[in-house]
């Protein structure tokens, strides 16, 4: 890969820390694995033109339900790609030009010995011009993410409640790669329905990290979504 590819891998596993550091610190109590961002994204391909491409292997976050619960009983896997136009030099903003996010939502339930499957979605792109939302989400079954939850942090076997879940419905979403799901995350379970201000600001400086390139679309940016 060349200098502009190893530019582009630099400023998305820099800003990977800048959004573990702020979860972190806004749920305490709570995990990511793994921090180390270089376990997470690997550069695909060799060419020196084209688009840059990243793989994105597991991510593993252990949450509250809701924000103010004591219990940190709600595990998320997520896994995907980015893609971005390969940019002029180094200064020029990244712009992403493709990217497919998948997410596991599980439930323990440690007086019940049981690791629920409870949600699961993926997340992409389609610009073909057909009848599609150009980025949307559908509903699947990620079971087999479970293992990684069983590894990880020995819990039970996973169940599915999920693979009877009609799959070919497309909901029109915002761009939900990787770093807007886990806004999404911090929003839904760390951050609670009447917010102080310091969550507020901590909150908001993890959205302004997320932001890592331009949307696919300039209305399809995820921060868009929250005040």
């Amino acid at each position: 890969m060349d200098n502009i590819g190893w530019h582009v891998f630099r400023t998305i596993t820099d800003q990977w820390r800048k959004v573990v550091s702020g979860l972190q610190s806004l749920g305490r109590g709570s995990a990511i694995h793994p921090p180390n961002p270089h376990s997470v994204f690997f550069l695909e391909g060799h060419s020196n033109t084209g688009p840059i491409r990243l793989r994105v292997d597991p991510i593993l976050l252990k949450l509250p339900e809701r924000a103010n619960d004591a219990a940190r009983n709600l595990y998320v896997v997520l896994e995907g790609y980015l893609a971005f136009n390969r940019p002029a030099n180094v200064l020029t903003p990244l712009a992403t030009c493709d990217f497919g996010t998948r997410i596991g939502y599980f439930r323990h339930k440690p007086a019940h010995g049981r690791l629920d499957h409870v949600y699961g979605a993926h997340y992409d792109l389609d610009t073909s011009g057909s009848a599609h939302p150009v980025c949307h989400a559908q509903f699947a079954s990620y079971l087999h993410f479970g293992q990684q939850l069983v590894n990880q942090f020995h819990l039970p076997h996973a169940t599915d409640s999920v693979s009877s879940v009609l799959r070919t419905v497309r909901s029109p979403t915002a761009q939900m790669d990787v770093f807007s799901v886990l806004r999404q995350l911090c929003a839904d379970h760390l951050v609670g329905e009447n917010p102080g201000p310091s969550v507020l600001h901590r909150f908001r400086a993890i959205s302004t990290d997320c932001m890592v390139a331009q949307p696919i679309r300039p209305h399809v940016e995820s921060s868009h979504w929250y005040p």
